[in-house]
């Protein structure tokens, strides 16, 4: 999760290239949908271990990190100021409120 804002306030274009509109919606790109869906269960494995039903598992992950992509971006775009030294915990500890928020 940290590592999420990491990678964002490194490569901001990049980030904003893939949290924006979809650019695949003519499934032009099958390895793009690969790697989205990949991505994501990286967040999805800690969500499936609690045991819940598949189902709710994808509902919680698309939750999670929607939510922890609207924190990232509020802060690159300095909508929400977090001193860049308390940055990783910031994110850490929003992290731990979704994931109790979600549970």
């Amino acid at each position: 999760s940290v590592g999420f804002f990491q990678f964002a306030r490194e490569f901001p274009n990049l980030f904003h290239l893939m949290s924006g509109a979809r650019i695949n919606v003519e499934g032009h790109f099958p390895t793009l949908e690969t790697a989205v869906i990949d991505a994501l269960q990286v967040f999805a494995v800690g969500f499936a271990g609690t045991g819940m039903a598949p189902g709710i598992v994808v509902e919680r992950t698309a939750v999670f990190v929607a939510s922890l992509q609207g924190i990232v971006t509020q802060i690159l775009h300095r909508r929400m100021k977090v001193a860049p030294t308390k940055a990783k915990a910031f994110i850490a500890d929003s992290c731990r409120m979704l994931i109790k928020g979600v549970s």
